[in-house]
């Protein structure tokens, strides 16, 4: 009997450690798939004893790394539609820049050019302020001369009045002598 139960014990211990084995393998086959990359392992059975909530912790895990990788997956595409606007906002910039360079260079030329067009009127007015001064200097030489002139005339019409008077008297001296 005792070796009945020694050999029953051995079978016994046979059976629970083959059993451990299997369960133990096919955990270690799981997570070497998961480790590989194939998040689509094969649904283990699982049970209250510990293998079973082993299997159920290693499925809860590749579902969570399924949720996280779906989360990435969909912050790569928002992160994707954000550069493709940012490139799109980047290339507007880029083009307004260009624009507003071009303006610039405009503005620029114009100032040059505008400068230039104001020395070329500061030329000429300096020059129309010189003759003018020189029309007014001879303006005031003509009336010099004209007043000159008036004194001169009015001499002469003094001259004349007094000739013309004395013409007068050695007339009137004539007939008095005469008488």
């Amino acid at each position: 009997m005792v070796m009945l139960a020694g050999v029953t014990v051995i079978l016994l211990s046979a059976v629970i450690i083959a059993g451990i084995g299997s369960h133990i393998g096919k955990s270690i086959t799981a997570l070497d798939e998961v480790a590989q990359g194939n998040l689509t392992a094969k649904k283990l059975k699982a049970n209250n004893r510990e293998f079973g909530k082993l299997y159920a912790a290693i499925q809860n895990t590749i579902r969570k790394i399924r949720e996280l990788i779906d989360m990435v997956n969909q912050v790569i595409r928002s992160v994707f539609a954000s550069g493709v606007q940012v490139n799109e906002a980047s290339a507007n910039v880029s083009g307004m820049i260009g624009d507003m360079r071009a303006e610039i260079d405009e503005i620029g030329h114009n100032i040059v050019k505008e400068d230039t067009e104001i020395t070329v009127c500061n030329e000429m007015m300096e020059e129309l302020s010189a003759k003018i001064k020189q029309v007014n200097a001879n303006i005031k030489e003509m009336v010099i001369s004209i007043d000159t002139t008036q004194e001169t005339i009015l001499a002469g019409k003094n001259t004349v009045q007094l000739m013309t008077h004395m013409e007068q008297l050695e007339k009137a001296i004539a007939a008095f002598r005469l008488q």
